[in-house]
């Protein structure tokens, strides 16, 4: 297979891989650099050397590294036609130096015939903003979940207004490609009929089912809804049902396998809820009632176990208890902590079924920096550490290797001030004892490259490349966002 490249100045890179026979296809990857990007990925300066690498199914993978100048070419053996192939192209600092830049596509099927693939790259350990300005539309309240196939949803939120009272609710759907960095937008006006939310909410909750994504509750121009939203990804529909009990917003949510929890929330009062629903494989629907009513509510799957951590009770005060829910059983039971009461609080599943609770806000009314850690096997919650920075309404995600990402939130909400600054957390080698005085091992913090926009009430998720894409939110102005920024972890 041979390798041959075009430059154009870091905006466009064009990798050819010819077939060495008729059985393979010819594949054209084209690295594209936003023109909103300020660092240079490919820095002649900084990167020496392109490493491609191609793996898949029923394939061993494929490497060269090359020097990276305009005009040279190098040689790859035959990579065979196939699903799941995917590229990975890496600006280095020397042929054996440390990664600069990254770009890796999403899997793709190699057939014979001319195939394109883009593949969006940006700097490592730095911030980037995707091509095409991200969102159509900018939103904040927003619900964003991956497919199956890869691509991030982002359905509803408000485009206007404040947390306290959105408005402009939309009904609208995107699709953020992470491949190409593009965006598409389904069309909500009076004639469509594509893609759509059947009623426009912000703050609902959301979980991704077999077949699609259901979105439950959140609140609308008029108030709070009660109904469903279930989007077929495969039909590109959208249809309606009522299942909760009672209208609400700012529900918690979590999967346990095929089970899905929707607890808490404000009720059509303005005060918490301890209503919940718990929705089984088949359809079924049991509604419960938690041992105490919260809104602001941090919830995730835990093991085999679901966590609902603090909250706002209904004088308003932030909580330290933890409630469980054994799906077993169908029962939720509370426990006391020795954490810091607050709600609002950022809640991520480890890769060992443990949960860290991140941040969030506390009795006084400001942004909390505490981190506490959920054991479910020692049914045991733990302060272990703080953040840098103390924020509420941010985003928190799971890296690949294991390390926790924590992203924007606001620092005062009088006025609303909003940070650009990003933490990694690393709590893999804490462990909890019999009790939280016995806790061993140290949560390392590290703070890297800010955001370049200040938001809140922003989402974020890991895309299948490895990348991270933060998703809309508020900016220090008061403005809904509709920038999309994607950061590659180091």
């Amino acid at each position: 297979m041979s390798l041959a490249r075009t430059i154009s100045l870091g905006l466009l890179i064009c990798f050819c891989f010819a077939a060495c026979d008729d059985s393979v296809g010819t594949v054209e990857v084209f690295l594209i650099k936003s023109p909103l990007v300020a660092e240079d990925p490919l820095d002649m300066s900084l990167v020496s050397h392109l490493r491609i690498r191609v793996s898949g199914a029923n394939m061993n993978p494929v490497e060269q590294t090359f020097d990276f100048q305009p005009g040279s070419s190098s040689k790859l053996p035959p990579i065979p036609a196939g699903d799941r192939r995917i590229i990975t192209v890496e600006g280095l600092a020397g042929a054996d130096g440390y990664v600069i830049s990254r770009g890796r596509s999403l899997p793709f099927t190699v057939n014979e015939g001319n195939q394109e693939i883009d593949l969006f790259i940006g700097r490592v350990g730095r911030f980037s903003i995707a091509p095409g300005y991200g969102l159509t539309q900018a939103r904040f309240g927003h619900v964003a979940l991956l497919t199956k196939g890869g691509d991030l949803l982002v359905a509803g939120g408000a485009a206007g207004g404040t947390m306290i009272s959105p408005l402009d609710l939309l009904t609208s759907i995107e699709r953020y490609d992470p491949t190409s960095g593009n965006t598409s937008f389904f069309d909500c006006g009076p004639s469509s009929g594509g893609m759509c939310l059947q009623s426009a909410r912000a703050f609902a909750a959301a979980a991704r089912v077999t077949g699609g994504i259901s979105i439950y509750g959140g609140r609308d121009d008029y108030g709070l809804l009660g109904t469903v939203d279930f989007i077929d990804l495969q039909g590109q529909t959208s249809t309606q049902s009522e299942l909760l009990s009672a209208a609400r917003s700012h529900a918690a949510v979590f999967s346990l396998n095929e089970t899905r929890v929707i607890a808490g929330g404000i009720d059509q009062t303005g005060g918490p809820t301890a209503m919940a629903e718990i929705v089984r494989a088949n359809g079924s629907v049991v509604q419960l009632a938690m041992p105490a009513p919260r809104q602001g509510l941090a919830g995730a799957a835990a093991a085999n176990i679901g966590l609902l951590y603090g909250g706002l009770d209904p004088a308003g005060q932030p909580s330290s208890a933890f409630i469980t829910f054994d799906p077993n059983k169908n029962t939720f039971d509370i426990h006391s902590s020795e954490s810091e009461a607050r709600a609002f609080v950022d809640a991520v599943t480890l890769s060992d079924g443990r949960v860290i609770l991140i941040g969030g806000q506390n009795e006084a009314g400001t942004a909390s920096a505490s981190v506490d850690l959920f054991d479910p096997i020692r049914m045991l919650l733990c302060p272990i550490g703080s953040l840098n920075q103390a924020r509420w309404h941010g985003a928190s995600i799971r890296l690949p290797d294991g390390r926790v990402m924590v992203m924007g939130g606001l620092l005062s909400n009088d006025p609303p001030e909003p940070t650009p600054s990003v933490e990694i957390l690393d709590p893999r080698f804490v462990k909890l004892g019999a009790t939280c005085a016995q806790t061993s091992g140290a949560l390392t913090i590290t703070a890297t490259q800010s955001m370049r926009i200040r938001r809140y009430l922003l989402s974020a998720e890991l895309l299948p490349n490895g990348m991270v894409a933060v998703v809309g939110g508020i900016d220090q102005h008061g403005a809904a966002i509709k920038q999309i920024e994607i950061f590659i972890p180091e």
